[in-house]
């Protein structure tokens, strides 16, 4: 404890700031919790003086691959769309029977409004593109299978040495283990 700080001489004071500060909390939102006494100021002041190693901590942030974010965003636009036919769906079926006259849920959703067909644009669009991906990893595997079998009439193919001739034909014939 170090007798000309403030922050110092109150040991729950102390206590609260390091343990914000701890629980990655911004040293202005911990001020303004506290009423502005301390002061972002001499909470810096005091993090840098007294508690080794705290302002150059690092914050460890996990961020998703950029197909995983994509996926998920797409599965919360889809989620959105099909919330509000849902929600188009239960009033359609609360006016029918509060009225007796039949709703369809297509009154209470406007299916062509500029916003919603811009969302299940953009949730197609997504989906082409993983569909193309997905498209490409299978014609390069096939691609590598045919040329483990002899692609390009045999030319291509990844056999060993010896059993390819000069002119890189594949040497047919039987084979015969000899003791």
């Amino acid at each position: 404890m170090i007798p000309d700080c403030n922050i110092c001489n109150n040991s729950d004071l102390k206590t609260l700031i390091s343990l914000a500060h701890n629980g990655k909390m911004d040293v202005t939102a911990i001020s303004g919790v506290l009423g502005g006494v301390p002061n972002a100021a001499a909470i810096i002041k005091h993090l840098k003086a007294h508690e080794p190693g705290s302002w150059s901590r690092q914050i460890e942030v996990t961020v998703k691959p950029l197909r995983q974010r994509v996926y998920d965003l797409q599965r919360t636009m889809v989620d959105e769309v099909e919330r509000r036919i849902a929600v188009a769906q239960e009033r359609a079926i609360f006016e029918t029977e509060a009225t007796g006259e039949l709703h369809d849920w297509s009154e209470y959703l406007n299916i062509l409004d500029k916003d919603l067909q811009s969302a299940i644009g953009s949730i197609i669009k997504i989906q082409a593109g993983a569909d193309r991906m997905e498209t490409t990893k299978a014609n390069l595997a096939v691609g590598l299978f045919e040329l483990m079998l002899g692609g390009q009439g045999g030319k291509l193919m990844l056999a060993p040495k010896s059993l390819v001739g000069d002119d890189d034909s594949v040497i047919e014939g039987d084979a015969h283990e000899m003791d």
